[in-house]
């Protein structure tokens, strides 16, 4: 989940976009995610959103497929930003609930449903009620994985159980990814055969967390428990006790002090000054 390098302006800086596209490839990674949490994604101007996924899809060249976040609480907007999304390039798309009203689980069903229908790219769930102030719940998902347009879900929930029950009614089925969203459960999750992880983390440091997925894939245990306690400890530079949005300030500035971004984020998110 990339973020979003931007001037103190608030504009793309496409160099930083680069240099960070760069870190993450070399680094191993097969998949990029711009516009997610991690990505400021709600805050990104919708002026700056194509150029972002342009900038990123032009500096990965096809070395790496690249996911969109369309999240919002417009309908509309979403397809339309799906739209430019796929036009410009991108693999999926990757929605989590709108936030403004309390849905119930019809509604919810409902919303992703013509989301889906009408979504030009695969569709990718996101559960992170951190963000969105709401859940997909169970129930919900086991009715959208029959959906053709939508390829799976990244879950951000932190919920251990909540996790197990979603690899439990996924079953054998192919046709429907399951991504671990929260750094601290990828190890765990790896061994009940998820297919993808999605860590902020990454950013600073993705070559352990390629290293992670390939070991599970070996079946090299031991080394995904280990690289599992380096990636946690490595976390703490930037999260320690912090508020997402602080945490998320911390990562850009840790990033900067590498020379790979500008620690500036969007408001409401606050800049750090120097590096935590």
């Amino acid at each position: 989940p990339m973020v979003t390098p931007i001037t103190q302006g608030g504009e793309i800086d496409d160099p930083a976009v680069g240099r960070v596209v760069n870190h993450l490839i070399d680094g191993g990674v097969d998949g990029i995610f711009v516009l997610g949490t991690t990505g400021e994604g709600a805050s990104v101007p919708m002026s700056q959103k194509g150029v972002l996924v342009q900038r990123c899809i032009c500096h990965t060249s096809g070395r790496a497929v690249v996911y969109a976040g369309i999240s919002g609480s417009s309908l509309t907007d979403s397809l339309n930003l799906a739209q430019r999304c796929k036009d410009l390039g991108a693999a999926a798309a990757v929605a989590h609930p709108p936030s403004a009203y309390a849905l119930g689980d019809q509604e919810m069903a409902d919303y992703f449903t013509s989301l889906a229908d009408q979504c030009p790219l695969p569709l990718f769930l996101y559960e992170i009620p951190k963000v969105a102030h709401a859940s997909i719940s169970i129930s919900v998902v086991r009715t959208l994985m029959d959906h053709p347009n939508i390829g799976g879900i990244k879950d951000s929930s932190g919920d251990c159980a909540r996790v197990a029950e979603l690899f439990k009614h996924r079953g054998n089925r192919t046709d429907f990814a399951i991504h671990i969203g929260t750094a601290s459960l990828c190890g765990r999750f790896l061994r009940q055969q998820a297919d993808g992880i999605v860590p902020s983390g990454a950013n600073l440091s993705p070559q352990p967390f390629a290293q992670m997925v390939r070991a599970a894939a070996a079946g090299d245990w031991a080394a995904v428990d280990r690289l599992q306690c380096q990636t946690d400890a490595e976390a703490q530079q930037y999260q320690n006790g912090r508020s997402l949005g602080q945490s998320l300030a911390a990562l850009k500035a840790l990033m900067a002090c590498r020379g790979l971004c500008q620690r500036f984020t969007y408001p409401p998110i606050r800049s750090l000054e120097k590096c935590p």
